[in-house]
């Protein structure tokens, strides 16, 4: 187990499912041992973008001008539930995220008609650019970096957004696609990497494990 020194810098994650693993081999950890740092917040599975960014407003106050800040920005369609601790999504009508969730049958059923009569993909998209918006540009003293985690990211309404540019598949522009190109390049089954809720990138010190992959696509990131 690493030994923490309560003088190190500290490492913050908010996102979801994504960055809520710190168990040895993980991402998560490997950066924090590649920087040094301590780590002081993780992300929670089936975070929406609104409580992400509700959850690092909770925290400003408690970052350091030595730390380091992680985004991990979730889907577009996730949505958050009154009075539910902010761990609430869905993506679709026919997801309900049931191995992490527990929403009521009468919110299931208010998102159901939500979607149907009210919501706008356009309309979501903006709305999820705002709530990036807001953390991509807010003025934190520290080095932060950002990480998009799904295909869905609203990159029309954020033209400045280039967080993964540079990295070797060029192809890819998140986690998600970076996920894909791994298993295409080891010869993996599809799905093969990310089948575990609490490390999408395989299990460490197997033939899934693109823990390595990730972090060489991404620690570029740290030295601009």
């Amino acid at each position: 187990m690493r030994t923490i020194n309560i003088s190190m810098k500290k490492i913050w994650f908010f996102g979801d499912s994504w960055c809520c693993s710190a168990e040895p081999g993980t991402w998560v950890d490997e950066l924090a041992i590649r920087t040094n740092s301590h780590i002081a917040h993780l992300g929670f599975a089936g975070k929406s973008l609104h409580t992400t960014m509700q959850d690092f407003v909770d925290n400003i106050q408690f970052i350091q001008s030595d730390d380091i800040v992680v985004f991990v920005y979730t889907s577009v369609f996730r949505w958050r539930f009154q009075n539910n601790c902010f761990r609430q999504g869905v993506s679709t009508r026919e997801d309900q995220n049931q191995a992490h969730q527990n929403i009521t049958k009468e919110q299931f059923d208010a998102y159901n008609r939500y979607l149907l009569y009210l919501s706008d993909p356009q309309e979501e998209e903006l709305r999820a650019a705002s709530y990036i918006s807001y953390m991509y540009n807010y003025p934190l003293p520290c080095k932060t970096i950002h990480l998009p985690a799904f295909g869905d990211f609203p990159i029309d309404y954020i033209p400045g957004f280039k967080t993964l540019e540079n990295i070797d598949a060029s192809n890819t522009g998140n986690f998600t696609s970076l996920i894909w190109q791994f298993e295409k390049d080891n010869n993996l089954t599809s799905g093969a990497t990310s089948s575990s809720i609490d490390n999408h990138m395989g299990e460490p010190g197997t033939p899934t494990d693109a823990v390595p992959y990730i972090l060489k696509n991404i620690e570029h990131l740290l030295d601009k």
